[in-house]
């Protein structure tokens, strides 16, 4: 790699390039990426039992 070649520009990396991309063509690769775009990711954190934990300790009830 060259010395002022860049690899990452603007928070981007630049090893691969639009207009060098190549879509997948096997049938049972294109509907796994369709099924995966669909998908969401989503986190859920439930702090009662430790609330409930912490506050008695503060309060003294055991």
């Amino acid at each position: 790699m060259a010395q002022d070649e860049q690899v990452v520009e603007q928070g981007v990396h630049t090893y691969s390039k639009v207009d060098h991309y190549v879509p997948p063509v096997e049938p049972k690769v294109v509907q796994h990426l369709e099924w995966f775009q669909d998908q969401k990711l989503a986190l859920m954190m439930h702090w009662g039992a430790l609330l409930t934990v912490r506050i008695s300790r503060i309060l003294g009830i055991k």
